[in-house]
């Protein structure tokens, strides 16, 4: 029950935060007006294509995938992005969960059970997100 109810608080700080966009929030470098023609690029663009402009590097648990830094992408005005994740680890830690047990105490039954707390190993594997953000060399 617990976990029902901290996962609905959850979701309701994100709505009323409205959802974030990790590589905006860790973003460093410059900003430029707003673009709405963003490529991605898998390698490094020449220098006389493009001017780095800034970059995001942060760590997380949940993919927020190429769409997100493509919309990061168009906020700062950039025209080109190159990212990239690798694989950081694996965390596990303990959470109660909540479950109906047979016996009240002891070896006495229970009608319908009882609720008792079971610790249950809970796994997240942690990914480093990096992206690199590029204006066109001229300007444009």
């Amino acid at each position: 029950m617990r976990r029902i109810v901290i996962g609905m608080l959850g979701g309701l700080v994100l709505l009323a935060a409205g959802c974030s966009n990790p590589y905006l929030t860790n973003y460093q470098g410059q900003k430029f007006p707003r673009t709405t023609s963003v490529v991605v690029v898998t390698t490094t663009p020449a220098s006389e294509q493009a001017h780095l402009i800034g970059v995001s590097t942060f760590a997380a648990t949940n993919d927020p995938g190429r769409d997100a830094a493509v919309a990061a992408a168009e906020d700062i005005g950039a025209n080109m992005v190159q990212w990239d994740r690798s694989y950081q680890g694996t965390s596990t830690q303990l959470e109660l969960q909540p479950i109906f047990g047979p016996y009240t105490s002891g070896a006495a039954w229970a009608e319908g059970g009882s609720m008792v707390d079971v610790e249950q190993p809970v796994r997240e594997k942690w990914y480093r997100y990096h992206a690199r953000f590029y204006r066109n060399a001229d300007g444009s």
